[in-house]
Formats: C-alpha cells, sequence, structure tokens
C-alpha cells in the first residue's frame, strides 16, 4: 500500500477521474492546497478552512511550520478559480448549491456533525466525498457508514469515501 504523499496523489486523481469538470465545489479542509489545486484547474472551487487565519506558527498534529503551508496554499490558488474563506465551517454560510462536497476539516465528533450539515447544499447528483475514513479517525468512519445508509457509495481509494447523492 502506499503512503503518504504517494497515496494522496492517487486520491487526488481519483476524485478529478470520479466528479469530472465544470463543477461546483465545497472544500471543508483544505491545508496546504493540494486538492484544491488540482479541483481548481477544470472546476470552481469554495475553501474553507480557518488554518489561514490562525496565529499559532507550529501545527501540533502535523509539526509544520503553518506560515509555510499558509504561503504554499496561497500561492498554489492564485490565479485560480478558487475562493476562500479562513474560517470554521460551522461560521461558513453560504446559500448556493454544490456539485461536489469534500469533508477533510474538524475529524472529531463534534466538528463531522457541523461539516455533514453542508449535504443538503449538495444538488441532486452530486458527489460527496470525506477524506480520512480509516480506524484512526473513528468519527469519520462512523459518518461515513451513516452515509451508506442514504446515499450510493462509489468505488474509492486510500482512506477516501465516496458517495453519489440520488433519489432512492
Amino acid at each position: 500500500m502506499q503512503e503518504g504523499a504517494e497515496m494522496l496523489d492517487i486520491e487526488v486523481e481519483h476524485i478529478i477521474k470520479t466528479i469530472g469538470t465544470g463543477k461546483l465545489c465545497l472544500e471543508i479542509g483544505c491545508y496546504a492546497g493540494k486538492l484544491t489545486l488540482a479541483l481548481a484547474k477544470e472546476n470552481e472551487v469554495i475553501a474553507v478552512d480557518p488554518f489561514l487565519a490562525c496565529t499559532d506558527t507550529k501545527d501540533l498534529l502535523f509539526n509544520e511550520d503553518m506560515d509555510a503551508v499558509k504561503k504554499l496554499f496561497l500561492a498554489r490558488i492564485e490565479g485560480k478559480h478558487v475562493e476562500h474563506h479562513c474560517v470554521k465551517s460551522e461560521y461558513f454560510y453560504d446559500v448556493q448549491h454544490y456539485d461536489v462536497l469534500i469533508i477533510d476539516g474538524d475529524h472529531t465528533k463534534e466538528g463531522l456533525a457541523i461539516d455533514v450539515n453542508f449535504i443538503s447544499a449538495v444538488k441532486e447528483g452530486g458527489y460527496i466525498i470525506l477524506h480520512d475514513n480509516w480506524e484512526h479517525f473513528p468519527h469519520v468512519q462512523n459518518a461515513c457508514k451513516e452515509l451508506e445508509k442514504h446515499f450510493m457509495k462509489l468505488p474509492s481509494v486510500g482512506s477516501l469515501a465516496i458517495f453519489r447523492k440520488l433519489q432512492k
């Protein structure tokens, strides 16, 4: 099994191949913007992540210099079809309807409860994608099991869970 950056590349490629082009995407949790950049090549992206506004210089989870991550993200999206919001998803409000919802934000039970509320803004036939569906994040796994009851599960790779919002 591939690890780290190589697996992320495979996951990004799989998402792009699955969703196609010309979509309006809401990405909750964009971090350094690798997926954001790939999506923005042929889609419109609204990225929501509070890290751009954070004042901590070190990310305790990844032990990374957040100033460097912010600069990388901003450089990647410059001139692209990306609108970014430096807020937690609970403070983001938009009345649009999205073709694609990508959830890779706060992996806690409380954070996911907020993020999955955006599913109601996904158009019929749209895609719902959760990242980090593996045992290290049991709340993400539980959310995916719940989504399987209501939406069509599509083939996934790595730690992705991809669903299609279709009438049953």
